[in-house]
């Protein structure tokens, strides 16, 4: 009864062994890992440091094309808002026409709506001065934003 009893207490310390032996195997992979893991995230946080100037100049230059973006459709708005004005002054003339002019010949009609025709002309001849004031005085290529904006980066393509 005795020599059962050592034979199961024999095979119980072999299963034990082989259970450690097992985890020791494993722990030593995992710590293979985990010093692979902490090789590369070093290696990737260098390469971030490395490109966050880039990053941060490239945002940079998104957000000063940006506003230049914003200024240039601002300067627009104007110049809808005074083609919105001429559309209903040209729908008003119209309406009027509609209206009166059954009860004009042609010479009295041309003669009736000359001063609204001249009226557009110089509208127009305004709008085209206003756009015109509105441009840079200096349309020189080197002086041109986009274009230094193109020579400061050295980044063409």
């Amino acid at each position: 009864m005795a020599g059962v009893f050592y034979l199961s207490i024999l095979l119980i310390s072999i299963a034990f062994a082989v259970v450690v032996v097992y985890i020791a195997v494993v722990l030593y992979r995992i710590s293979k890992m985990l010093k692979s893991v902490e090789t590369t995230i070093g290696k990737t946080e260098e390469e971030v440091e490395a490109m966050m100037p880039h990053i941060k100049e490239t945002i940079n230059q998104a957000d000063a094309m940006l506003e230049d973006a914003s200024s240039k459709l601002k300067a627009t708005d104007d110049v809808f808002e005074a083609i919105g004005d001429v559309g209903t002054s040209v729908n008003n003339v119209n309406q009027w026409l509609e209206a009166n002019h059954k009860n004009m010949t042609n010479d009295e009609m041309n003669e009736k709506t000359k001063p609204f025709m001249e009226g557009l002309k110089w509208s127009e001849a305004a709008v085209l001065l206003y756009s015109k004031w509105k441009q840079p005085k200096s349309n020189l290529p080197a002086e041109r934003p986009e274009r230094a904006l193109i020579k400061q980066t050295r980044k063409e393509g």
